[in-house]
């Protein structure tokens, strides 16, 4: 077992002995938000309900069961994570031939997400940048642009919060806590925006964009002040670069439950939870409906549209 390391992620502290090297390390000395201890031999027996299912990689999946006293994600190739009712303390139980690495990857994704979820936030998957007047979020299935709007926006001036994962404290107004800062962007994006120098391959022919200096990074929760739903649109005459519709509550909440970052796991047992939870959101928040014109030269026109509507970047933290 590996010492405890303390790293940043979502705005607080994982406390972990498992080596999650995407995650920087946590300055100070607060308290941690969460810890994740890596247990020997097999987790004990567990009576509960199986809420849902997900493949993970072609050759792996994930079980999600909710105990009396904790949820527990069982992943066929990395071992269990069991996860306390408040999500703050998580047990990993590897298997005898499990990577590690495969491992963290797991933590920073669905099982951060069900330790939100069991605290009662919510789970978007998406992406999203800071303003001085507060948090942008973008949704949308695959191939619709998240990852290029917010690293395009980025690059103007705005901060990143997230690229995939961002969780939403249900106060009013709503917080946004930050997710991992590597965007992952098909080669012909990174190629209109710019690359930098620290990209990688990702998985599924993805390049993945790490190292995003700290004065591009939002790093700290902030107020949520609307939700985008992207939806691409071919270029026509007289379209503009980017035009937006409010949409009503029920639609938003529609929308915002096909998009939860776990969705597939909680399953049937969980949906009325969840619609419940996306209802407040979008009582709380503005859902748009952003109609963008699918062109990477009017790229430059939606940023600025989006700039004028929200306002300059916030100043960077100490």
């Amino acid at each position: 077992m590996s010492e405890a390391t303390r790293y940043r992620v979502c705005g607080g502290i994982l406390q972990s002995d498992l080596q999650l090297t995407e995650l920087p390390a946590a300055q100070g000395n607060a308290p941690a938000d969460w810890t994740l201890t890596t247990q020997a031999g097999d987790p004990p027996p567990l009576d509960g309900e199986l809420l849902g299912e997900d493949q993970v990689t072609p050759t792996a999946t994930v079980r999600l069961v909710r105990g009396t006293d904790l949820w527990r994600l069982d992943f066929t190739d990395t071992g269990c994570f069991d996860i306390t009712p408040g999500g703050e303390t998580i047990l990993w139980y590897p298997r005898p031939d499990s990577d590690p690495a495969a491992a963290a990857v797991d933590v920073i994704g669905r099982v951060l997400a069900v330790s939100f979820h069991a605290a009662g936030l919510l789970c978007l998957h998406g992406s999203a940048v800071a303003f001085e007047s507060g948090t942008v979020a973008f949704i949308a299935p695959k191939h619709h642009g998240k990852s290029t709007t917010a690293l395009a926006l980025t690059r103007a001036g705005a901060r990143l919060v997230t690229d995939d994962m961002l969780p939403v404290e249900l106060v009013d107004p709503p917080r946004a806590h930050p997710g991992v800062h590597a965007v992952r962007l098909w080669t012909d994006s990174l190629e209109q925006i710019g690359a930098g120098d620290d990209v990688r391959e990702g998985l599924g022919g993805k390049l993945v964009l790490d190292g995003l200096p700290a004065d591009s990074r939002m790093d700290d929760v902030s107020d949520l002040l609307a939700i985008y739903l992207l939806s691409p649109v071919m270029e026509g005459e007289g379209l503009p670069a980017a035009a937006r519709e409010r949409t009503d509550t029920v639609e938003a909440s529609i929308q915002l439950m096909g998009q939860n970052k776990i969705g597939m796991l909680l399953g049937k047992s969980e949906a009325p939870e969840l619609m419940d939870r996306t209802l407040a959101l979008a009582e709380l928040v503005p859902v748009y409906r952003l109609r963008v014109a699918r062109d990477f030269d009017r790229l430059p026109e939606l940023v600025a549209t989006l700039g004028e509507w929200h306002g300059p970047r916030p100043e960077a933290g100490p």
